[in-house]
């Protein structure tokens, strides 16, 4: 899915499965997302392939039994979660 806004396109792709929930999403330059992933309040949330703690690139907003919200600035990101 994606959509025009002023700053740019802004997109997303997710899958479910059996190996878990994955998200890719593109957030326009000078913009900031945040960002909800279907997600147990203990399990891992990787972007890139590395946990989302200590990442640098995105922030843990909360966590609960049934989401982890996260923050972001500009760019492209690959979230998983399972």
């Amino acid at each position: 899915t994606s959509a025009a806004a002023r700053a740019g396109r802004i997109s997303t792709a997710w899958k479910r499965g059996d190996a878990g929930f994955s998200l890719e999403v593109s957030v326009p330059p000078n913009t900031t997302a945040e960002i909800h992933i279907p997600a147990a309040a203990s399990a891992v949330v990787r972007v890139g392939g590395k946990p989302v703690e200590g990442s640098g690139e995105v922030r843990v907003v909360s966590r609960d039994a049934a989401k982890v919200v996260l923050a972001t600035g500009p760019g492209a990101y690959r979230f998983t979660a399972g």
